[in-house]
């Protein structure tokens, strides 16, 4: 099923409801593209389930994220900023800080949204059961996009 052109002033209309001009989340006129944004930032939970990394990313940012097997991340905003990760050993812990601190490096979100999403979809570093320290990006993954700007 297609949407119609009908359908696709209610996606706009979405946009702009959102804050966003016509056509930001598919980067242009089309209706499949934003069929699948909404519905992804409508409906999060389909993505990953309740609570989980992927749907408190994309609740919480407004953003579209979705993890992959080994170690994937793909995050990206409205306004067309997007970062993709994969961790070389697989390893998932560390990967929602790195992916949310890179946008903010950025400018493309804000800092104190972001710091919500880390501290809930971040896993308790503990030491006998209890909190013993936490995950952070390290200054390199912070401090890139400096080098980047003229």
């Amino acid at each position: 099923h297609h949407p119609s052109r009908h359908q696709a002033g209610q996606y706009f209309g979405d946009d702009r409801r959102r804050g966003l001009p016509p056509g930001a989340l598919s980067g242009g006129d089309d209706i499949e593209a934003h069929a699948l944004g909404h519905a992804i930032l409508d409906n999060a939970w389909a993505i990953d389930g309740e609570g989980r990394a992927n749907t408190l990313i994309i609740d919480g940012l407004g953003v579209i994220a979705k993890l992959g097997a080994e170690g994937v991340l793909v995050v990206g905003t409205a306004e067309g900023t997007a970062v993709a990760l994969k961790v070389l050993d697989g390893s998932m812990r560390a990967i929602t800080v790195i992916g949310v601190e890179l946008l903010v490096s950025v400018g493309a979100l804000e800092r104190e949204a972001a710091d919500k999403v880390i501290a809930a979809a971040t896993e308790e570093v503990l030491g006998g059961g209890k909190p013993v320290g936490e995950l952070r990006a390290a200054s390199a993954i912070t401090d890139w996009s400096n080098a980047l700007r003229p």
